[in-house]
C-alpha cells in the first residue's frame, strides 16, 4: 500500500495514515522505518535522474517532457505522495508519544528528516531576538518599546498574588500603547501586543492558556470590537505565528477559540485562503483539519450558523 500511494483518493490516505499511526502507538512505534528511508531516497534519486535526462533532449527525438519521462520510469508521484504520507505518520506519532521521544528512541537518524518541527514557541516579543543594534541605539526603537510592553505586561499578569485584572490591563493597553508606539497602534497595535502575550504566559498547557483567555475574554471582546474582521485575523495569525512549529496547538487552539466565540470558523477559513503562500506553507492536510475542527465548532455553538 505505501509504494502505491500515489493511485489512492487523498482522503484514503489521510486516514490511513490517522489509523497507522494510531496502530503504531499500541506497538511503541516498533516499525522497520530505514526500510521506508530507503525507499524514499532510492525514488527521490529516480526522479532527480528521469528530470534530469528529460532536462537534455537528444537530436533523435527533438525533445523529451520531464512528465513523459518521470511517467515511463513509474516514479513521477511516488516520491512525493510517500514523503507526505511518512511527515503525516511521524507527526501523527509525535502527538501521540513525545517529539524527543520519536527523535530520541524511535526513529533511526536517517528518518529525522521526516520529523516535524520540535514543537517550541516562537514568541515575536522574546528579548534575545532584538538585534544588537537596537540594543546599542540611543533611541529606543518600535521593536524594544513593544519587548517591554510585553515584558510588563507579562509581569502582571503572572503577578501572585493578585494578577492584574480585566479593567486594570484595558487600561494598561489603552495608555501605554498610546504613549509608546504612537496613536496610529492604538486601534490594533493592543490586540497585536495583548494575543502574544497570553500565549507566551500560557504556553504551559492549554488549559493555562484557555484560562487566561477566559480572565481577560472581556478585554479581548473589546478590542475585538473596534473592527472584528481585522481583529479576528490579528488572532488567528498571532496563534499562527506563536505555535508554528507545532501544527497541533494551532488545531486545538483555534478550535478552542471558536468554541469560546472569540473567533468566528468562516475568519479560520477565509484567512487560510486569503494567500496562497499561506496556504501552502503547510502539509495541506493540516489545513483541512484546522477547517473541519473549526466549522465543527460552529455547529456546536448555536451563535454561529453556516
Amino acid at each position: 500500500m505505501f509504494l502505491r500511494l500515489d493511485e489512492l483518493d487523498p482522503e484514503v490516505v489521510n486516514r490511513f495514515a490517522d489509523w497507522f499511526a494510531f496502530h503504531l502507538s499500541n506497538f511503541n512505534y516498533s516499525w522497520p522505518w530505514a526500510n521506508w528511508a530507503a525507499v524514499v531516497n532510492k525514488a527521490t534519486a529516480t526522479a532527480a535522474a528521469a528530470t534530469s535526462t528529460a532536462a537534455a533532449p537528444t537530436a533523435a527525438s527533438g525533445g523529451s517532457d520531464a512528465s513523459s519521462v518521470a511517467a515511463a520510469s513509474g516514479t513521477s508521484a511516488a516520491p512525493n505522495s510517500q514523503k507526505l504520507f511518512i511527515t503525516d505518520v511521524l507527526s501523527r506519532c509525535s502527538r501521540l508519544s513525545y517529539w524527543q521521544n520519536m527523535r530520541d528512541k524511535i526513529l533511526p537518524p536517517a528518518m529525522h528528516p521526516f520529523l516535524p518541527d520540535e514543537p517550541k514557541p516562537a514568541f515575536r516579543f522574546a528579548k534575545h531576538l532584538i538585534p544588537a543594534a537596537d540594543l546599542q541605539a540611543t533611541e529606543k526603537s518600535q521593536t524594544i518599546k513593544c519587548v517591554e510592553l510585553a515584558a510588563a505586561m507579562i509581569h502582571n499578569i503572572r503577578k501572585k498574588p493578585e494578577p492584574i485584572d480585566s479593567a486594570g490591563l484595558l487600561r494598561f493597553l489603552d495608555a501605554e500603547v498610546t504613549t509608546k508606539l504612537g496613536a496610529s497602534e492604538a486601534v490594533h497595535g493592543r490586540l497585536r501586543l495583548l494575543f502574544p502575550v497570553l500565549l507566551e504566559a500560557g504556553q504551559k498547557s492549554y488549559s493555562h492558556v484557555m484560562s487566561l483567555v477566559e480572565r481577560y475574554k472581556e478585554v479581548i471582546k473589546a478590542l475585538v470590537a473596534v473592527d472584528p474582521i481585522e481583529a479576528h485575523s490579528i488572532i488567528i495569525s498571532s496563534v499562527a505565528e506563536y505555535w508554528q512549529h507545532s501544527h497541533q496547538h494551532i488545531i486545538v487552539l483555534l478550535d478552542k477559540l471558536t468554541t469560546y466565540g472569540l473567533i468566528p470558523g468562516a475568519a479560520v477559513v477565509s484567512w487560510i485562503f486569503a494567500n496562497r503562500n499561506r496556504f501552502y506553507q503547510y502539509v495541506t492536510r493540516y489545513t483541512l483539519h484546522v477547517i473541519r475542527y473549526t466549522r465543527a465548532g460552529r455547529r456546536r455553538s448555536p451563535s454561529h450558523s453556516d
